[in-house]
């Protein structure tokens, strides 16, 4: 990834950061899945260079939007996205990547209950067992999930959901394509 534009949420007395967080992430998810085509991945990923995941979890105030190419960036015109909330966000320029890295970061993400439904179908399809059975031995417990995560409000249904976002560090660069919320399993972002 060599450009990318900054978003900072701007502080409100009004308005918390969280709120403005599920709005301004809420139109990014709608520019990022306009830019995909059918059946493949975006070439379009994201960042929160603040995010905390121990002690206070925060996704913190920023969050970049990196693409390989500047026209990838400028087609997708993340400030038309958000005009509606120029108020309480700041958007940069298109900017390049620096030469000096800290690394690179997955950001993926966590689907908490996803994990327990998986691992009782993978041991029952080990075991030969029902799957009925087999999500007995993994009851879904009400763990409290230790990631950052944005309030988000589904298209389809209007059903609210949390989006849970967890950082991989990683020593190399992997780009294999982002879904529409920029995140990917394997696909890493610079770190900076």
């Amino acid at each position: 990834m060599k450009y990318y534009q900054e978003l900072t949420i701007l502080p409100d007395a009004e308005v918390s950061a969280n709120q403005i967080w599920s709005k301004v992430y809420h139109q990014l998810h709608i520019a990022l899945a306009d830019q995909i085509n059918d059946g493949e991945k975006g070439r379009i990923g994201v960042s929160f260079p603040e995010c905390v995941n121990e002690g206070r979890i925060t996704l913190g105030n920023k969050l970049r939007v990196f693409a390989e190419e500047e026209k990838e960036l400028a087609k997708m015109d993340i400030k038309r996205w958000l005009r509606r909330y120029q108020d309480y966000v700041h958007v940069t320029q298109i900017r390049l990547v620096p030469n000096r890295l800290r690394g690179y970061a997955i950001y993926r993400r966590y689907h908490p209950k996803a994990n327990y439904s998986q691992k009782a179908r993978r041991y029952a399809k080990r075991h030969s067992i029902d799957y009925d059975e087999a999500i007995k031995l993994f009851p879904m417990e009400n763990k409290k999930i230790d990631l950052p995560y944005v309030q988000m409000s589904s298209e389809t249904n209007s059903q609210k959901f949390r989006l849970y976002v967890e950082k991989v560090l990683c020593n190399s660069e992997v780009d294999k394509g982002f879904g529409s919320y920029g995140l990917d399993n394997k696909s890493t972002v610079p770190e900076f």
